[in-house]
């Protein structure tokens, strides 16, 4: 038996949170250092790379979602976002380091 679920778009548009755009730097950078342009992918969902320089602008988090799917193409690498995250320093966020460190036993 198949399921058939329609989300409703139009209410998580209200419900789903805002992220900082600056949180797609580290994208931008990893697009870079794969000799990727990473202007083309900010295009692809209505940014720009400056933007993620302004501390205060925020979007939907279907748009950073979507840009990390678009990176992902890019760079012809299904796990790129995991690769980012990889890199990441966790040390700054306590909910990650004690995230990283549950995981690493």
């Amino acid at each position: 038996m198949k399921l058939k679920i329609k989300a409703n778009t139009e209410s998580m548009k209200h419900t789903l949170p805002l992220v900082k755009l600056s949180v797609l730097r580290p994208f931008a950078t990893e697009l870079r250092e794969c000799g990727i342009d990473p202007e083309p992918v900010f295009e692809s969902v209505g940014l720009t790379e400056s933007a993620i320089f302004e501390a205060d602008l925020s979007v939907h988090v279907m748009v950073i979602h979507q840009f990390v799917e678009n990176a992902a193409k890019s760079a012809k690498d299904p796990f790129f976002g995991a690769r980012v995250g990889n890199k990441l320093d966790v040390q700054g966020c306590r909910y990650l380091r004690t995230q990283k460190r549950a995981h690493q036993r």
